[in-house]
């Protein structure tokens, strides 16, 4: 209940209409205060969350920002990243002129709401690998952010890799931003990944010889989680990935 001076307000079942009963208060309580229930429907709720995202995208604000992130204790992040990327597609649609802007303040936003879904405290890394066969010619990527542990993004990488596959490049993604990590003194670490299959491999098979390096790592850092994000979300760092893999196939190679 959240009691004000002239006031309390109190939740109750969904679906009901706002109710305003007026109550006597015992005394020395606050004479003429009422107990407001502001039961509003789903379909409302649901409106009342889109005018908050589309603030964000729109005018994306240090307050925005600020007030999307409080959504996070009561919201599953998955679900609202989700809703935020659908309504920054909407939003581009109807506003072409601006779309870029749009699209800007979304991926800035995932970022947002994934590190405020993080222990306090822990920095946030989002990393991903690319791989691509041109004309029998092989070109890897990783791309990779990092975000310390006051919410500011200390490192960004965009780099090609010598990799035979995409799963050896997700490997590498993930032990450079290790590696970033701990130059950075961030001890404490969540690394936001959108290979499964890497993520299950350390999660049930961790002496797998292909996951030695991240071993030895993550034995290096006071905490450390690799954690599955969909590869929809993960767009901040595939973009880097690709941008490298893009300027490696450009590059004529020396004979």
């Amino acid at each position: 209940m959240r009691v004000s001076s002239s006031c309390a307000f109190i939740s109750a079942p969904r679906g009901h209409n706002i109710i305003h009963i007026v109550l006597p208060f015992k005394s020395g309580d606050i004479d003429h205060s009422m107990i407001t229930l502001p039961h509003v429907t789903r379909r409302q709720q649901a409106q009342q969350l889109n005018s908050i995202l589309d603030q964000a995208l729109l005018n994306p604000t240090s307050s925005h920002r600020h007030q999307i992130q409080q959504l996070i204790p009561t919201h599953n992040v998955e679900k609202l990243v989700e809703r935020l990327r659908k309504r920054a597609t909407i939003l581009a649609k109807q506003q072409p002129y601006q779309r870029q802007l749009i699209l800007e303040a979304r991926d800035a936003l995932i970022l947002t709401l994934y590190a405020a879904a993080a222990p306090r405290g822990w920095a946030c890394a989002w990393c991903d690998g690319s791989y691509t066969k041109i004309e029998a010619q092989q070109h890897a990527g990783i791309g990779a952010i990092l975000m310390d542990d006051r919410g500011e993004i200390v490192a960004r990488i965009s780099q090609a890799i010598d990799a035979t596959d995409s799963f050896s490049a997700e490997l590498t993604a993930v032990v450079s931003i290790m590696n970033t990590a701990l130059k950075h003194d961030q001890r404490q670490l969540q690394v936001y990944c959108d290979n499964y299959g890497l993520i299950q491999l350390w999660l049930e098979q961790r002496n797998d010889n292909r996951l030695a390096e991240i071993r030895r790592l993550a034995a290096t850092l006071d905490h450390f989680l690799l954690y599955p994000i969909p590869r929809r979300h993960n767009q901040p760092a595939h973009k880097l990935a690709v941008a490298a893999v893009r300027g490696a196939a450009s590059v004529p190679r020396r004979h």
